[in-house]
């Protein structure tokens, strides 16, 4: 993966390996996972939101509304077991999975340190050796809501032996093993 100018956000995709097996966790209406299946074609897209778990409203819409509005943007996604949506707590659902299943992660959630961090330290063994971890709302600023993400990948890198391969000013990041 090298660093692009990028023109957005979505350009950002055109890094990572197409045909592939990943997932985005926070997926709330599915806009980027608009991008993920045009840009990558993947073999298989995990899509990780709690949705209606989260309660009644969510940015002020019914989460029954924006659940079935995904359901429906992917209905034929779903039919042909490209896309499974995956309504749960993301650490429970990926603690599931065999270690080794995915080609790269693209986190989008709570944005929190500790939630963040606990991402990271089970999806180190979800990746493949290969794979990449990647993110969206890099933020520097300490005083800024979501510092948490930026916290948690460097004290991840600095204690798992990955680095940062990609940053960007949309606020784009991508981690990766080492390589020895």
């Amino acid at each position: 993966m090298e660093k692009l100018n990028n023109k957005n956000r979505y350009d950002f995709l055109r890094n990572f390996p197409k045909g592939g097996i990943c997932a985005e966790i926070g997926v709330f209406r599915g806009d980027f996972s608009v991008h993920i299946l045009g840009h990558l074609k993947p073999k298989k897209l995990h899509l990780i939101d709690v949705w209606r778990l989260a309660g009644p409203r969510w940015g002020g819409i019914p989460t029954d509304e924006i659940y079935r509005m995904v359901q429906n943007k992917y209905k034929s996604e779903i039919e042909n077991n490209i896309v499974e949506m995956n309504e749960v707590k993301d650490q429970e659902f990926l603690k599931t999975l065999n270690d080794n299943y995915f080609d790269w992660v693209y986190i989008d959630s709570s944005h929190q340190y500790e939630h963040t961090k606990l991402e990271l330290n089970i999806l180190k063994d979800k990746v493949k050796p290969a794979g990449v971890i990647a993110g969206h709302d890099w933020r520097d600023n300490p005083n800024h809501k979501h510092y948490g993400v930026h916290k948690a990948v460097e004290e991840f890198c600095s204690e798992s032996g990955y680095e940062i391969i990609f940053l960007d000013n949309h606020l784009q990041w991508a981690i990766k093993r080492k390589q020895v």
